[in-house]
């Protein structure tokens, strides 16, 4: 993933990151624009819960519970493919403007 951040030249807008504690997370979501996560498999999408409690918006695939939590339109949006995902970004990034 993060060869192809840096191929797509991401590497300044976007973080990795492996394992964290609950307070590096919580760190993360305070000074997070919003939280993407586009797995091919997840049961509930716990982090998006968690991602929506700091205040973020939050983008998920369309897999598992996802839609259920996110609720495409409302209180995130829900993807069929990562391809999507710049028309999201691009529409969260002209919101702020």
């Amino acid at each position: 993933m993060k060869a192809i951040f840096k191929r797509e030249n991401f590497c300044g807008n976007f973080e990795i990151h492996s394992l964290l504690s609950t307070a590096e997370i919580a760190d993360l979501y305070a000074k997070a624009d919003c939280y993407v996560m586009l797995p091919n498999q997840e049961g509930l999408g716990v982090t998006y819960l968690q991602s929506m409690a700091a205040g973020l918006l939050s983008v998920g695939s369309n897999v598992g519970g996802i839609p259920e939590v996110l609720k495409h339109g409302e209180c995130g949006y829900v993807l069929g493919s990562a391809i999507e995902l710049q028309t999201v970004l691009d529409s969260i990034d002209s919101r702020e403007e």
